[in-house]
């Protein structure tokens, strides 16, 4: 599914618009499966089902790239994403993923860019291929295709943060067998997380490379989940979690390893 303007809508628009503002364009992808699945109950979306929303989602991303080109469109950001539960902006009530395709032409944001730059930074010697997440105490599950951790500079009690083992700039790069093993982990971390009730509204966001940029990047993505930990303390100078990342990481093994046995 895919939002568009009607054009005698976007005409409208247009011609209404302030003289210093100019309309957004971008594509949004919606996907939902066949079978519905409580989104708040992610346990009980069937793995293959999983599977079915990332290969969409990895379909529609190349098709919607192509035919941006094919129109002049450059310098495309891309941002697949899960809005799970209303509290992090979840509007419908099953399992659904969207992705957003920035077609303005006018740059990345600020939250990319700072991504850019440390993989910039990095050089050929990216963190992501190389790190132990401190010294492995980070680290939440390792499999041949995925590594999950807690960050080290969280923006949420228990955000998680995953990438491939290989080093792929974007999602649409993931292969069948890194897809397969991706819906598993995920289905496992987010009972693991359940069961030491961490709020079930969660955010899962998947940071790309924009298509068109020849920048070294490693993809990775994060697991945010909700939490009302403050005001202005939110701002990116003064950011608080209560939980340092090591024990975050070890309570969320614990509740892993009878999924693992």
């Amino acid at each position: 599914m895919c939002r568009i303007i009607d054009d005698s809508i976007n005409k409208y628009i247009i011609e209404n618009l302030p003289s210093q503002l100019r309309l957004s364009r971008g594509i949004n992808l919606v996907t939902i499966s066949r079978q519905f699945y409580p989104s708040m109950c992610f346990n009980l979306i069937p793995e293959d089902v999983l599977t079915g929303i990332f290969l969409s989602m990895k379909t529609a991303i190349l098709y919607c790239i192509e035919e941006s080109i094919n129109r002049d469109y450059y310098d495309i950001p891309v941002m697949p994403f899960f809005n799970i539960g209303r509290k992090v902006g979840g509007s419908q009530p099953r399992i659904h993923s969207q992705v957003y395709i920035d077609l303005n032409m006018d740059g990345h944001g600020s939250r990319l860019e700072g991504y850019l730059e440390a993989f910039k930074e990095m050089g050929d010697g990216c963190h992501l291929c190389q790190t132990s997440h401190g010294d492995t105490d980070r680290i939440i599950l390792k499999t041949e295709f995925w590594t999950f951790y807690n960050t080290g500079s969280p923006v949420r009690n228990y955000h998680i943060r995953f990438h491939p083992n290989e080093h792929i700039r974007r999602f649409s790069q993931l292969k069948i067998n890194q897809i397969v093993d991706l819906a598993h982990s995920l289905k496992i971390v987010f009972q693991a997380l359940d069961d030491i009730k961490i709020d079930k509204n969660r955010n899962i966001l998947f940071n790309c490379c924009p298509y068109g940029y020849d920048a070294n990047f490693h993809f990775f993505a994060d697991i945010i989940p909700h939490e009302i930990i403050g005001g202005a303390e939110m701002a990116d100078d003064m950011r608080v979690a209560r939980m340092l990342p090591h024990i975050a990481a070890k309570d969320i093994r614990e509740s892993l390893e009878k999924y693992l046995q």
